[in-house]
Order: structure tokens, then C-alpha cells, then sequence
């Protein structure tokens, strides 16, 4: 009994901290997550294109002038 108040001790104490800890990087945090989900979505432009036929860069440069 006496073991099972510790454990439940010990896993509020954990809570705590990482409670405290979160909020005070939520900055870094909020990085992150920003950075994972640009990840997750270049991978899924990359899987989108890939197989289509190349383009080269020239051919690139024209369709960005065009479009500024």
C-alpha cells in the first residue's frame, strides 16, 4: 500500500515537471511542431511530383518572372 502511494506520488511529481516544462518552452515547442509539419508536407509535395518529368531550372526562372 505504502509502495502504491509512492508510484502515485512519483507520477504526479513527473506530471508536474513536465507540465512546468512545456509551458515555459512553448516557444520551442511551438518550432517544433512548425517544423515537422514543413517536413511532413515536403515529403508529400516530393511523393506528389515524383515520376512527372523533370523541368529544368531555365524553364523555372521563366514562370516566376512571369508571375512577380
Amino acid at each position: 500500500m505504502a509502495s502504491t502511494q509512492i508510484t502515485d506520488e512519483f507520477r504526479q511529481a513527473i506530471k508536474e515537471a513536465v507540465a512546468e516544462a512545456i509551458e515555459g518552452q512553448a516557444d520551442f515547442l511551438r518550432a517544433i511542431v512548425e517544423d515537422v509539419i514543413e517536413d511532413i508536407a515536403l515529403g508529400r509535395a516530393m511523393d506528389d511530383v515524383a515520376g512527372a518529368p523533370e523541368v529544368s531550372r531555365a524553364d523555372v526562372l521563366i514562370v516566376l518572372e512571369t508571375k512577380l
